[in-house]
This record gives structure tokens, sequence and C-alpha cells, in this order.
């Protein structure tokens, strides 16, 4: 940008240096023209008045009856080109010439010699010394100026380039400081800003619905996987073929709900009732239950309705049932709801870990992917409930502030 501005000075400056020489010519020629016509039009009256030889008033100013009789200088011109007006010579004399009429038969020519008058050529060294100082020192001017505008203008926006440089250095959410401002850097910070953002929310969606669904789909592959062994050995039970439909659809659905997440899609909402949701996602881990011989126990009243997704609010519930199977000391679960919190306890013999919501979280024992919680809490904030957990006399609780 400096040098753009200095190009620009330098070729302005160029120009009117240019413009201001030419006026300055054009302006002495016309002081010139000005009094040789004025001194024609005496000697013609001079002569109309006297009928004799008149004698020019400017003592630079000579009337010759024809070109033979002038100066040298003049007379090889005037041979060469008759109709010359301006004339120089190497001495530096500088002659104007003009014909006249004293009468119809009488021509004269009017010689003046104007070097005495050439202000502007007499002056010149000095002139362009004028000029070209005053040149430089624009430039100059010029050139501090263009640094002052240049370091002010681009001063915000090297700010946004380094802060941006650091966040993809140390991965952090990014915030620029001149977000907010009413101006277009403002703006600019505010689009950057978004777009990290925006950015950084698709690659954490993408990463967690990797995640999830290493997480969700292990079982249900397992059922399909089981069910075609058994193929080979023998024809599927109708319990076997339930399990297998079962599991398809349960993989269906949690997909289509994962999906929804990792894409930040709406999902629908409806009115529906909790316990019959809980009943059945405790119907389709029955096979596991009664392996275990796990005892849940569920307190929520028959008409309680809320507004909620069926599927994400199932896929809540098996997650919290299947983290209760793995982690719990003793084979049973209560599921309660009291004053709009839905509250999911079973006893444990290890203390709670710090931060048991967050991604990769878990005991460092656990065999799991430590994604079952965080899901649970993601999927908690997509039907804006609010997920709090403690512990307290070797019980491990989740609850879930929810409203009808």
């Amino acid at each position: 940008m400096t040098r753009s501005f200095l190009g620009l000075t330098l070729a302005l400056s160029i120009v009117y240096l240019g413009i201001v020489l030419l006026i300055a010519y054009i302006t002495e020629d016309e002081i010139i023209d000005s009094l040789l016509s004025a001194e024609i039009h005496h000697l013609q009256a001079s002569y109309a008045e006297s009928d004799q030889w008149p004698t020019p008033r400017l003592d630079y100013m000579a009337l010759y009856r024809s070109a033979e009789e002038t100066p040298p200088p003049v007379r090889q011109q005037l041979l060469k080109k008759p109709q010359s007006q301006e004339i120089f010579t190497p001495d530096d004399s500088h002659y104007h010439v003009r014909y006249l009429f004293l009468s119809d038969e009488r021509e004269a020519l009017l010689v003046a010699e104007v070097s005495p008058l050439l202000a502007v050529t007499n002056f010149s060294s000095g002139l362009f010394q004028l000029l070209g100082g005053l040149t430089l020192a624009t430039l100059a001017f010029s050139l501090w100026l263009a640094y002052r505008i240049a370091r002010k203008t681009t001063r915000p926006i090297m700010q946004l380039s380094d802060e941006v440089k650091k966040n993809r250095e140390d991965r952090s959410v990014l915030t620029l400081s001149a977000a907010g401002q009413d101006d277009e850097i403002g703006y600019l910070a505010d689009t950057i800003q978004n777009s990290f953002r925006q950015l950084s929310d698709a690659l954490d969606r993408e990463s967690h619905f990797t995640r999830d669904v290493s997480h969700e789909l292990r079982t249900p592959l397992t059922v399909m996987k089981n069910s075609l062994l058994l193929l080979e050995n023998r024809q599927l039970a109708a319990q076997d073929i339930e399990q297998l439909s079962h599991a398809v659809e349960h993989m269906q659905s949690t997909v289509i709900i994962l999906l929804a997440l990792a894409r930040q899609e709406s999902v629908p909402m409806q009115q529906l009732k909790l316990r019959p949701i809980v009943e059945e996602t405790i119907l389709s881990l029955h096979h596991v239950l009664e392996k275990m011989n796990f005892s849940i126990e569920v307190a929520i009243a028959d008409d309680y309705e809320l507004l909620g997704n069926p599927h994400l609010v199932s896929l809540l519930v098996g997650n919290l049932i299947e983290n209760a199977l793995r982690y719990a000391n003793q084979p049973r679960m209560e599921i309660a709801l009291r004053d709009g919190k839905l509250m999911f306890s079973n006893p444990v013999n290890t203390p709670l870990i710090s931060k048991p919501l967050e991604a990769n979280s878990r005991q460092s024992d656990s065999p799991g992917l430590g994604q079952g919680l965080f899901l649970v809490e993601r999927i908690a904030a997509r039907l804006n409930w609010q997920t709090t957990t403690r512990s307290d006399s070797h019980m491990f609780h989740l609850v879930l502030e929810i409203s009808p």
C-alpha cells in the first residue's frame, strides 16, 4: 500500500510539474504577443496620421522595411522560412517577428529581441530546482503519510491475522478482540469468528458421531452376528427373529438420531408419555437383564407427559441402563421422577470421576469408550433438559431436570 501511495504521489507530482511549466511558458508567450500587438497597432496608427516612417516606442523593438535589412540571424531564418514568428539563435538571443502593413503598398517587419522578457526561460534552472525540491518534499511527506495510513489501516487486519494464527496453533475457541465493533473490521471479525466456531462445531459433531456409532451399534451388531451364527446351525426361532428385528430397528432409529445430532438438524418434538418409553427400553434389554439378574425399579406416574422425541428419550434411557449394567456393583437400578426431576440411581463402589459427562471421561479400568454419559448429556441438551451428576452413600445419581 505504501508503494502504491508513493507511486501515485510521484505521478501526480510529475503531471502537476509539467502543467505548471506549460502554463508558465504559455503565459510568457501571451504577454510578449500582447506587447507586439499593441506596438503594431501604435505604429500603424502613427504612420496613418503622419505618413512618415514610425519609430517603435520600446527600445528592444525595431522596424525594418524588408527581411534583407533585419539582423543576420533573423534574415537567415526568414530566407529559409518566411513565415517564421519566433527565432532562436546560438548566442541566446531570442527574436519575435511580426509583419505589419503601414499602407496598401507598404509592408514592414517588426522585430523584437525579447530575451530580457523571457522570465520563465531565464529562471528555468532555478524554477526546476524549486519545483524539484518541492516534489522531493512532497514525496517525503507522502511516504510518511502513506506509512502512517497503511499502519493505521492494516493494524486491525494484522491483529486479526495474528489471533487466527495463534488459534490454529493452540486449537482453542477462537475469540477475536475486534468482534462486536460497529465497523467493517468488527463485521469481518464476527464473520471469521462465527465461521471458525461453526467449523469447529461441525468437526466436533463429526468426531462425536464416529464415537457414538461405535458406542451405540456394538450391541445390536453383536445380536445380529449371533443370530447369523445360529442360522448356520439351525433355523431361527421366533425369539431369535424378534431379537434380530429389534436389533435392526434399534440400529435404524439410532443412526437417524445420531445423524440428526451430527448435522445439527432439528428433531421433531411431540407430547409423549414417559413411563411407556422407559418400559419399552427396559424390555428391549430384557435378555441381558435376565442373564445378569439385574432389577430395575421404575417410579414414574403412568399419566406423566412431556414434550420430547421418543427416539431421543429411548436412546438416553438405554444408555443410562447400559451404563448401570456395566458399572453398578449390585444388580439393581432405580428410575424415579420427583418434582420434575428424572433420576437414575445405581450403587457403585468406586469414587465418581470428576467430570463424568465429558467426552472420553471414564474410569481407568473401564473397557468402554467414555462416550455413554457424554452422549446422554448431548441428548438431554437437545431435549432442553439440564443434566447433573452426584454420588453419595456409594450411590451414583444422574439427575435430569425436565419440563412437562
